[in-house]
């Protein structure tokens, strides 16, 4: 079995994980890409008032990398994703991959 870098994709507002594939999918060649979709988007549970904010989206993407055993993924986000995706390297600093980080 071949290692490959995780890329955890978080998408912008009134949107879901499907915005991404036609532009990343080809990329799975090369990395391990986990299409998500945030509390109250796509496919998800619609969560309660209080899940809808970046602290919370963030907390459950590094809760979805926990579960699934990714220790250091590229965290890439688009619009809104791209606030939570700064709010997992603020809130959970050891979890994404740096951007010198090369294995």
């Amino acid at each position: 079995m071949r290692v490959r870098p995780a890329v955890v994709l978080i998408h912008g507002a009134e949107v879901d994980h499907s915005f991404f594939k036609p532009w990343v999918s080809p990329l799975a060649d090369c990395a391990q890409l986990v299409y998500l979709d945030l509390i109250g988007h796509g496919h998800s549970d619609p969560g309660a008032e209080g899940d809808w904010t970046l602290d919370s989206w963030a907390d459950s993407v590094d809760e979805l990398c926990e579960r699934i055993g990714l220790e250091s993924p590229v965290i890439l986000g688009s619009s809104l994703g791209g606030r939570v995706a700064m709010k997992v390297g603020i809130r959970h600093p050891g979890r994404p991959r740096s951007g010198g980080d090369t294995g």
